[in-house]
């Protein structure tokens, strides 16, 4: 690869590659890029995975960066998920010790990636570490600090969810699971307990992975000091039947995956109430009738292949 400031050539300072997976967000992952390559600590590789967009986005990062991002281009749309997979798979070739895991629409601080592996460093047994999210839009407001899970009541409580930051939460934390939008993983994470898995296609599926990491004995952390900021909306009133079917069948496949030896039955029956919520939610957010009807139907099938174990790409 062509040499340039941000790639490291220090033998001496831990060696990492980040992994961005992007689909038809061509001005997005454009941005993240660009703020990625500002990081304070040097990159070994920046590794981009365009899942088939169709915005021109393989094109036009190989016109404006060249060999200096290692770009796979899938054939077919793989999901976050398989994206997380294609990458992870490239960067391993370059030997780095952590890989730095990232979403298309992320802005990134650029001391973000030294404050992650600061705190890598210090902790035992830190074999994940998320970066404190905010909201593009509002840029004081948490997103997203990680999450704590119950698997026996089927629950996820984001740490910070839509709060204004005023020092609160200043303090390195443990959590359940860090989401893939700016994760920092130790490559001895995935030689103990494999990869993402691609099956899951979107969503939960850093959930998963920092569950199976949490059972090999590896802590899952949050370090403040690392700040991104993430291009979402604010308003969570947005629902679409994609995001609804998806969501809610890999909630129900993980929570069945790991509820714990004799609280089956007690999860089961939270996935029940969990059901009814995800059903009930289009009625709040009333969307026209005609969007009801489509959104009902995905819930509807969303909540059937979780419960059978469907996995892969659907729509």
């Amino acid at each position: 690869m062509e040499s340039k400031q941000w790639i490291n050539n220090q033998q001496s300072s831990p060696t990492v590659v980040a992994v961005i997976v992007t689909w038809n967000k061509r001005a997005e992952v454009l941005r993240c890029i660009e703020s990625v390559m500002a990081s304070t600590h040097p990159l070994a590789a920046i590794v981009v995975v365009d899942n088939a967009s169709t915005d021109d986005t393989a094109a036009t990062i190989r016109e404006r960066f060249g060999q200096t991002v290692h770009l796979v281009v899938n054939s077919s749309n793989k999901g976050g998920s398989g994206g997380f997979y294609e990458g992870i798979a490239a960067a391993l070739k370059y030997q780095p010790e952590y890989l730095w895991l990232l979403d298309n629409d992320v802005i990134v601080a650029p001391d973000a990636l030294s404050q992650l592996l600061r705190v890598a460093a210090e902790e035992p047994q830190a074999g994940i570490v998320g970066s404190k999210v905010y909201f593009a839009q509002a840029p004081q407001v948490i997103w997203s600090m990680g999450a704590r899970v119950n698997h026996q009541r089927a629950k996820i409580s984001i740490v910070g969810d839509k709060v204004h930051d005023e020092g609160q939460f200043d303090q390195l934390i443990e959590v359940d699971y860090v989401p893939l939008c700016s994760m920092l993983l130790a490559v001895q994470v995935i030689h103990a307990i494999g990869s993402v898995d691609p099956a899951y296609f979107v969503y939960c599926d850093d959930l998963d992975f920092c569950t199976r990491a949490k059972q090999a004995g590896f802590r899952v952390l949050n370090a403040p000091g690392s700040i991104v900021w993430h291009d979402i909306t604010l308003n969570s009133n947005r629902m679409s039947p994609f995001a609804l079917y998806y969501y809610t069948r890999n909630y129900i496949y993980y929570f069945l995956k790991f509820a714990p030896a004799g609280y089956r039955l007690v999860t089961a029956i939270w996935l029940l109430v969990f059901m009814l919520k995800r059903l009930l939610a289009t009625v709040r957010y009333w969307p026209g009738f005609t969007m009801f009807i489509r959104l009902e139907q995905a819930a509807l099938a969303g909540c059937f292949d979780g419960w059978r174990a469907k996995r892969g790409k659907v729509y």
